[in-house]
Parts: structure tokens; sequence; C-alpha cells
């Protein structure tokens, strides 16, 4: 931090806290705004932190963003991260049985050392294929669709809080690479009505054993009691088509 830079730091530090002290005295937001010149947001931040933490919670250490924060994957990051989301959790050292924002996010920053913008990643999900298409966008392409939107999604999703439990749209679709063995490797996503999604790729086709297991899985990820108790049996599901 330069000189000048530590300067300004200090006046407008010295600014927050007149303007806590004179909120403290029951000053109003526009008296306190001609005096400091500060914006009413930055003097209720202030405040609030005063609030919070004291006199030492009112400075502020800098006004940009800290190292590594928000930033964007480089190219080879990016590459290693899309690799590494395409295996099984437990596979990159995560302990979770399927893959969502949250530990994807946290791998990411171990990995790297950087936080990326949930926005931001989501962003790059959508670009790997690892997320699948939001509800109303993908009913909408069909007649049919739009009418099941319309008609049977708030049947679905009535009995489902009825139950504490949620709707979630699950898919199987060939992952595009292939195990040790050579056989390709099957992409199982998940995603809620509010597009919080999981996913987890398994070796192989996408069998009854393995779409129960993803099930117990996503049942635990998205801590629903009742979704679980929902899928204590082994359902009767058949091989997916290819």
């Amino acid at each position: 931090m330069t000189s000048e830079t530590a300067a300004n730091l200090e006046q407008w530090n010295a600014r927050r806290k007149r303007a806590v002290e004179l909120r403290v005295a029951g000053r109003s937001l526009p008296d306190i705004r001609r005096e400091t010149g500060l914006s009413a947001p930055t003097i209720i931040t202030a405040y609030k932190a005063y609030l919070e933490g004291g006199w030492d919670a009112v400075p502020v250490e800098g006004r940009g963003r800290k190292h590594g924060a928000g930033r964007v994957l480089d190219a080879a990051q990016e590459h290693a991260a899309h690799m590494a989301l395409r295996q099984a959790p437990e596979a990159v050292g995560v302990s979770a049985g399927v893959w969502t924002l949250s530990n994807a996010s946290q791998w990411i920053g171990t990995q790297f050392g950087l936080q990326v913008e949930d926005r931001t990643l989501a962003r790059y999900l959508v670009r790997w294929g690892l997320t699948l298409e939001p509800w109303r966008n993908a009913a909408s392409t069909s007649e049919a669709g739009a009418k099941w939107w319309i008609a049977r999604l708030p049947e679905l999703t009535k009995a489902a809080r009825s139950r504490s439990a949620q709707v979630v749209w699950c898919c199987a679709t060939p992952a595009g690479e292939s195990d040790a063995s050579g056989r390709p490797s099957t992409l199982l996503r998940a995603q809620t009505l509010k597009g919080r999604a999981a996913w987890c790729c398994v070796p192989g086709a996408a069998d009854a054993q393995a779409l129960w297991h993803f099930l117990t899985q996503l049942a635990d990820t998205l801590e629903t009691p009742k979704l679980r108790s929902a899928v204590s049996g082994p359902p009767s599901f058949g091989t997916p088509a290819d």
C-alpha cells in the first residue's frame, strides 16, 4: 500500500468513525451525509459494524477485494477443475458422495488458493455441462412440456411440501469419458426448482444400483429427512437407454 493510499484510507476511516459518532448522537442520515460526505449505505454499514463489534469494527482495511477473491480461473486451472469435477468426489479427496456448488467451490479454493464467486462458478458448470437447463426453459420447448409445467408441476410441488421434501429433476447421460477398463462413464445430474444442482460421474452404464446410490447421496445432500425416508428402499429402475 502506497503512502498516498494509506492516507486516503485513514481519512476514509476517520469519516466512517465520525458518521458513527453522529449516528450514536441521534443525528439523521441526511445530516450525517451532509457533514461527512458519505453515502447512506456506507453510514448504515459503518453503524452496523459498530453495533456488532464496537469501535474496533468501524475501520476497514481496504476498499478493494481481498487477494484472490472473485477471480476467474486461468486456462490450466479451468481444465484441472473441469476434469476433477467429472470424477467421483472421493477420487479427488472430497468426502461428499456427490458434487455441489458448495463443495466444488471449496475444492477449487483448496487447490488454487483463490475464491471463485458462486455466480462465476455456476457459469463454469453450465459451460462444462455439469448442470441441467432450468426447468422452465426445458418445459417451454414443447407444448406437452408447457402443459406439464402449468398443470402437473404445481401438484408435485404441493405433494412434496406436505412431506417436507423437494421436487428434483434427475438425468443420466453419457459422460464422454471412459474408465480404466475402457467402459464409457455416465454423468448423473440433479437440480431443484430453485436451481440447486448436484452431480456425479459413475463408471459404465447407470444401472439400478448406481441410480439408487445417487438418489441416496442426493437425499443426504439436500438435507430433507422425509426425502431420505421416501427413498428408503431400492426403486425398480430399468437400465437407461443409451
